[in-house]
């Protein structure tokens, strides 16, 4: 029942990648307002690889859903997509401090905040999907010791 209930949580927390997605796509729209995508190939190519790991994050969520919805145990799958999705917010929120320097960080309401506050509250929530629901340690050994069936 525990293991379960642990399942459904991780599930959730894998599960903000919609948010993700949302955020990653303003920002790619702010970069463009601002001309650095027209004119920095760098940028483009690690926004592109950002892109390519939220539809992987996305598609690990739904894989954990769809078991669940089927009656079946999404305890490993669970514990997968929330160590990508934890792990693939921290960089989103890497690129951004990149990207956007000290304007990523500040509050909402402030003078130049970036994307009206949602960059610093990315910041601040991107710690909450790495260690919410189990740290990403406690998600390896699932992995581990569930999915591959490896000793303690």
């Amino acid at each position: 029942m525990l293991s379960a209930a642990l399942g459904a949580e991780r599930i959730i927390m894998g599960g903000q990648i919609a948010s993700l997605r949302g955020f990653f796509a303003d920002l790619v729209l702010e970069m463009q307002g601002r001309g650095q995508a027209a004119i920095d190939p760098v940028l483009w190519d690690r926004l592109a690889e950002l892109a390519a790991e939220l539809e992987a994050a996305r598609a690990l969520s739904l894989r954990s859903v769809r078991l669940v919805a089927q009656g079946q145990s999404a305890i490993v799958e669970a514990a997968i997509a929330k160590l990508y999705s934890g792990e693939l917010a921290e960089r989103l929120g890497e690129v951004v401090l990149d990207l956007c320097g000290g304007a990523a960080g500040l509050n909402a309401g402030a003078a130049g905040a970036l994307l009206g506050g949602a960059a610093s509250q990315h910041l601040r929530t991107a710690l909450m999907l790495s260690i919410g629901g189990g740290t990403a340690q406690v998600q390896r050994n699932t992995i581990a010791q569930r999915g591959l069936k490896l000793p303690r």
